[in-house]
């Protein structure tokens, strides 16, 4: 019987919390079991299929190089990386190691074939396009709301609150502050002494 490794992974806790990563784990299963593939180990991660030094992502490659395993299970090929060189990379090293790449849901990429390998270039490539297009989209996203004062998450500087529809809007409270260290900035040109002189840390001023 061959030992398989099984790879999940998903961005972001909301992902996670939504059991996309537990549904990549039981179709792969299932699928291992199916296949009649002992399931030595089940990896995961929360983190971006940009980032290399994911924790589960380097647990696998450790594998890899023992050549623990006979047989890599993945629901698709993005959940490795979504960073070609990466991808490419990492079949190259699957290869040399004589372990079989299984991405469930997209069977035509079989990397022991020439054609599955034509394949598997071509997905890869298109994996790292997605990549600069959510990359793109998320960067214009934030501008967007940024433009129409929807605050992007941390501390609001000191003098500002959220609305109900969390926009930025001034603390009335605290306006009369607020104005008197901007005019305090203005003559001092100094964040250090007007946070001294407010009693405050720099980053609750900082805007």
């Amino acid at each position: 019987m061959q030992n398989c490794i099984i790879y999940a992974r998903v961005s972001t806790t909301m992902q996670e919390d939504n059991e996309s990563l537990k549904y990549q784990i039981i179709k792969t299963q299932e699928y291992a079991i199916s296949k009649g593939y002992h399931i030595k180990k089940v990896i995961s991660d929360v983190e971006s299929g940009g980032k290399d030094d994911r924790p589960g992502f380097l647990e696998l490659q450790k594998e890899i190089q023992k050549k623990s395993f006979d047989v890599l299970i993945v629901f698709e090929i993005s959940r490795i990386s979504r960073t070609s060189k990466t991808l490419i990379n990492f079949v190259f090293d699957l290869n040399e190691k004589g372990i079989k790449f299984i991405p469930i849901s997209q069977p035509e990429l079989d990397t022991t074939s020439p054609t599955g390998m034509l394949f598997f270039h071509i997905q890869s490539g298109l994996a790292g396009y997605e990549r600069k297009q959510i990359s793109i989209r998320t960067k214009s996203n934030k501008l967007a709301r940024a433009k129409d004062g929807i605050w992007q998450g941390g501390n609001l500087p000191f003098g500002y609150m959220k609305d109900q529809n969390n926009k930025i809007v001034p603390d009335i409270e605290n306006s009369g502050i607020l104005r008197n260290i901007f005019l305090d900035y203005i003559e001092f040109q100094s964040l250090k002494r007007v946070a001294e002189k407010y009693k405050r840390n720099i980053s609750s001023i900082k805007f």
